[in-house]
């Protein structure tokens, strides 16, 4: 990593009380100013405020019904839609301007079939810019802010179990009074906590008046710090005390593994002329008490001019896509590092003559990753298999014409055309691994399965019990599984008395049970 005089930079937050693919890929040669990469680096540091929650109640249904089934039919009659996936379940969200509103949906069989509802929350000011998140076993996260450009409210929207509607839930923080509002886009992380009351991380951008400041385009950070608690984080210069302005079209994902949160933007170099990215680092282990993840924050310096920048993350192998017009029309670019952004190489995902934009990419493992982009009214799918240095020739994915917009899982795409929402499988083979059933007996077993169509290597699995257990609590092991293979796992003996608490892991499925433990017999299951 180069750098000469690092300038010094700090964060202030504010808190509210609140709530394996499988592909042959082909490199694209290398221009070689692409190798003149590097990032500057900041020390920051947090401070805060508190303001109250404003409650939300349950979802209401949309009024219109869904369109179609399958996925080369329409969904939904709405556009801008954001999707994430866990093993089956999908939980897609969308803007609905008739009914002034975003919905939310979901398919519990992999995109096959959608729910026929979607649900919204009435909220104060009209929502846009949806962005859902995975979080651990049915659970996903998902985020809205208002068009109001006045409006200062952040709503997370919590699907406890994603395949049920019942569950769902939502919260607003609202920070206009402290001069927070205006925020022109939103992008929802998250992993399994270690610490139940953590939902991730959103990042954002918008105008930042707290305390008579003035900065339009400042980047955000939020996330939670307690019960009812939420901060808002941002950066300001060291040296001159200034907020960091003049950035948009904010993007993040967790790191499942190792639990770093990576944010980027675009931000507007006016000495230059063009845009670089903003980038930041947060470590989702952070004690939640301090109030305190952030980790370190840089920009990412280029000879490119980067627009519409998304990033993956898996294992400290980092994939951030964007779009530039450094060769004088709009290819796709890929910025890669497998060391957690410590140093970074450089390729293309698509340069042609024509214009290739709106990045999308989503990570299926450490140096597998998918990516997405439209061009000529159509959206474009496009693989690595390590870790961002070469990249499959892009196809086309989308099965109508006039691609508005898209956003992709593992799973599938999901896009819009002429104000019509759809989605369609990825057309790339991989593993997904389901725990189909625990059982109790002489000791745990579980059955996990591979419904997927590629091979799920070697990957991890485990049993563990809490309670009053003497002998053979837990139990772990890898496995690999070929599609539509399935394997039961076992604890063995087990000696204990009363309640147990069971939880199975299998990749990155999980699922959890209760039981009694009977001397050396689980019953209950």
């Amino acid at each position: 990593m180069n750098s000469s005089k690092k300038p010094i930079f700090f964060a202030i937050t504010l808190v509210v009380v609140g709530l394996m693919i499988s592909v042959n890929a082909s490199t694209v040669p290398k221009t070689e100013n692409l190798d003149n990469v590097r990032t500057i680096n900041w020390n920051l540091e947090e401070r805060s405020l508190t303001s109250e929650r404003i409650s939300v109640s349950k979802p209401v249904k949309m009024q219109t019904s869904s369109m179609g089934k399958l996925s080369a039919d329409p969904l939904y009659s709405g556009e801008f839609p954001a999707l994430d996936s866990s093993g089956q379940i999908i939980i897609l969200g969308f803007e609905n301007y008739d009914e002034e509103n975003v919905y939310f949906s979901f398919s519990a069989n992999g995109g096959t079939t959608w729910d026929e509802g979607a649900y919204g929350w009435i909220l104060e000011a009209m929502p846009e810019k949806p962005s859902i998140a995975y979080s651990s076993g049915n659970t996903f996260y998902g985020v809205v802010v208002p068009n109001w450009e006045v409006s200062g409210q952040v709503t997370l929207a919590e699907f406890i179990d994603g395949s049920d509607p019942d569950t769902w839930q939502a919260g607003t923080w609202d920070w206009e009074d402290n001069g927070i509002y205006g925020f022109d886009g939103a992008s929802m992380a998250s992993a399994e906590p270690n610490d139940p009351l953590k939902w991730g991380y959103i990042t954002l951008s918008g105008y930042n008046g707290y305390d008579g400041r003035d900065a339009n385009g400042c980047p955000f950070t939020k996330y939670s710090t307690g019960d009812g608690y939420a901060t808002i984080s941002w950066l300001i210069s060291g040296q001159t005390g200034e907020v960091l302005e003049d950035c948009s079209n904010p993007a993040n994902d967790l790191d499942p593994i190792t639990k770093l949160n990576y944010g980027v933007w675009q931000r507007f170099n006016s000495d230059e002329g063009f845009y670089n990215i903003e980038l930041r680092v947060d470590d989702f282990e952070y004690d939640i008490e301090a109030r305190d993840s952030f980790v370190t924050a840089g920009e990412l310096v280029t000879p490119e001019n980067n627009q519409n920048p998304d990033v993956s993350a898996y294992n400290d192998n980092v994939i951030i896509v964007s779009q530039t017009d450094d060769a004088g029309n709009n290819d796709i670019i890929c910025y890669y590092s497998d060391d957690g952004m410590d140093n970074f190489g450089a390729s293309y995902v698509a340069s042609t003559v024509d214009d290739e934009t709106n990045p999308k990419i989503v990570a299926i493992d450490e140096n597998e990753a998918i990516c997405i982009f439209s061009k000529d009214g159509d959206l474009y799918i496009s693989a690595t298999q390590d870790g961002g240095a070469t990249w499959s020739t892009p196809e086309i994915a989308s099965e109508v014409e006039n691609v508005q917009s898209g956003d992709v899982c593992s799973i599938g795409i999901a896009y819009d055309s002429e104000q019509i929402v759809y989605f369609s499988k990825s057309g790339i083979a991989q593993p997904i691994i389901e725990i189909e059933s625990i059982s109790g007996g002489i000791g745990v077993s579980a059955t996990i399965k591979n419904i997927g169509d590629a091979t799920a290597e070697n990957f991890d699995w485990s049993i563990k019990s809490d309670g009053l257990v003497f002998i053979g609590g837990e139990k772990s092991g890898k496995a690999t599984l070929e599609p539509g293979q399935s394997i039961q796992v076992k604890t063995g003996f087990m000696l204990g008395f009363g309640g147990i608490d069971i939880t199975v892991t299998a990749d990155i499925a999980k699922e959890t049970a209760s039981a009694r433990l009977l001397l050396f017999l689980v019953v209950g299951l």
